[in-house]
């Protein structure tokens, strides 16, 4: 902000600037206290802003829908519109609950828009594709990972899960059910078409999912990649200069400026940098590389869209599955033409793992005659062990097919995993 208010200054003291009359710079920003004063005087203000009150919420969501939208389910019509309106009367509770402070949540979050699409994107998908609607999925996509995911404070979860049990309810296909108890006020209208839901007071319900530029999961997921990263390159960049400094003698060397360069001359990766990074075991010369290469990745998707495959460490999308490459077998090998583990050939202790396929199948039952093949981050395989009991080194489990005539023990006695990265 401060940088912005100076090149504002800078261009209105410049006397020949010239400035076409169709010219026009869109600023964007979330609320700030040190807004540039002379940006503010400057400029038109716009601000946006969630509808202010349940019924607001819920009718601008309803004035976007479409009749082509209400009618996209053809296999569950009835459960479709009227789990939809639960649904987008849930999305406008948990925006309105922010304005309770600590009586709504312990933590402001920012649920939007992109939040109630991805939802309700999922629940057309269950609602097609199973036969009964699967309440318990609904449930935990929804509540766990759709909403959740922005959720960190684990009681504000709790909460969120208990509100939701409310509008993702066999009850709500019943007639006579008020999403209100108390009041009664709010209930599911009758099943008819789009204008029937606009005369109606409490019917409301969602938007176009034309609509462009809105956030979805894997887009989310980027931006906490390139955050990360961007924090990571701020850190090293910064460390640098200073250690240029120390070196001709303009600063002091610090201890920790002492330190990063010894871990420099052998090569090592300093602590400073470890501490903002990926967990690797690499030395400095191929970490830079490694770093290049992850970089490089996150342009690309930036720039060009989800990639066809994803270089692990990678992200899982559960619609249609996606492809993985960069692992590393460690004390086995992949035989193509087989398509099974087979034991390693002799001095060779890692090698490549072709691009596989993940895709997601409720309740998955691994095949008897496969081997649980445990991925970790990093060769070392132990780490912290989180509440769950796993170390925090370990991603997940992957099926493998393995040699006919062996068992999984003796992949198991072999210590057979599989590697995000390599130490070299």
């Amino acid at each position: 902000m401060l940088r912005l208010e100076e090149r504002v200054e800078e261009l209105a003291q410049e006397a020949n600037t010239t400035v076409h009359p169709d010219f026009r710079l869109w600023l964007t920003s979330m609320p700030s206290k040190v807004f540039p004063v002379l940006v503010l005087q400057n400029g038109i203000k716009l601000t946006n802003q969630p509808p202010q009150g349940v019924k607001a919420n819920l009718t601008r969501t309803y004035n976007d829908l479409t009749q082509e939208i209400l009618d996209s389910c053809p296999a569950k019509p009835t459960e479709w519109r009227k789990l939809l309106f639960s649904l987008a009367f849930f999305h406008a509770v948990m925006q309105e609950r922010r304005k309770f402070g600590p009586l709504g949540w312990n933590i402001r979050y920012e649920f939007n828009t992109s939040d109630l699409e991805c939802s309700t994107m999922t629940l057309r998908n269950f609602l097609t594709e199973q036969e009964q609607v699967p309440w318990p999925a609904l449930e935990y996509v929804v509540g766990q990972i759709n909403y959740g995911g922005r959720v960190t404070d684990d009681l504000d979860r709790r909460c969120l899960m208990s509100i939701l049990r409310q509008y993702m309810t066999p009850r709500v296909l019943d007639p006579s059910y008020r999403i209100t108890p108390v009041s009664g006020t709010y209930y599911i209208p009758e099943d008819g078409p789009l204008e029937s839901y606009s005369r109606d007071e409490a019917a409301v319900g969602l938007f176009d999912r034309t609509a462009s530029g809105q956030l979805n999961s894997l887009s989310v997921v980027l931006g906490q990649e390139m955050d990360r990263f961007n924090r990571l390159t701020s850190n090293m960049a910064s460390s640098l200069a200073e250690l240029q400094k120390a070196i001709k003698g303009l600063v002091v060397m610090s201890a920790e400026l002492e330190a990063m360069y010894n871990s420099m001359l052998i090569n090592v990766v300093p602590e400073l940098w470890a501490r903002y990074a990926y967990p690797s075991l690499k030395p400095l010369a191929s970490w830079v590389k490694d770093y290049q290469e992850r970089m490089a990745a996150m342009r690309a998707w930036l720039s060009g869209g989800p990639p066809p495959t994803f270089w692990l460490p990678g992200f899982f999308f559960p619609q249609d599955g996606i492809y993985i490459s960069g692992l590393w077998i460690d004390g086995a090998r992949w035989d193509s033409a087989a398509g099974c583990l087979v034991e390693s050939l002799p001095g060779a202790m890692y090698a490549p793992l072709p691009v596989i396929h993940f895709f997601p199948e409720r309740d998955y039952e691994p095949p008897g005659d496969q081997y649980q093949c445990p991925l970790y981050k990093t060769s070392v395989r132990a780490g912290l062990l989180s509440t769950t009991g796993q170390s925090t080194n370990y991603v997940l489990s992957v099926s493998l097919p393995v040699r006919p005539g062996t068992e999984e023990d003796v992949w198991v006695l072999q210590g057979v995993a599989l590697l995000c990265m390599l130490d070299d």
